[in-house]
């Protein structure tokens, strides 16, 4: 933990998915294929799921919350989110 920030490390046993995906997009490259643009895949997640834990961090503790600090640009790579204490 530095600066009261913990990032988070995604994993199968933290995500339920495979290959350490995002909790959110474990299937990012399945809605590429059938026609959804990475824009429009982050703009989703940052309008849905991000909101969604931030709520549910902050009922934990009013002072935390949870942010998408980088946002995967392929479904080889791995979201960034973090939960911030401050």
């Amino acid at each position: 933990m530095t600066n009261g920030t913990v990032p988070l490390k995604h994993t199968e046993k933290f995500t339920g998915a495979k290959n350490g995906m995002s909790m959110f997009f474990a299937y990012f490259g399945e809605v590429e294929e059938v026609g959804m643009d990475g824009a429009t895949i982050e703009a989703v997640c940052r309008a849905g799921p991000i909101p969604y834990m931030d709520v549910l961090v902050r009922q934990v503790n009013p002072r935390l919350s949870y942010r998408l600090t980088q946002f995967r640009s392929s479904a080889a790579e791995s979201c960034r989110e973090e939960i911030v204490l401050g």
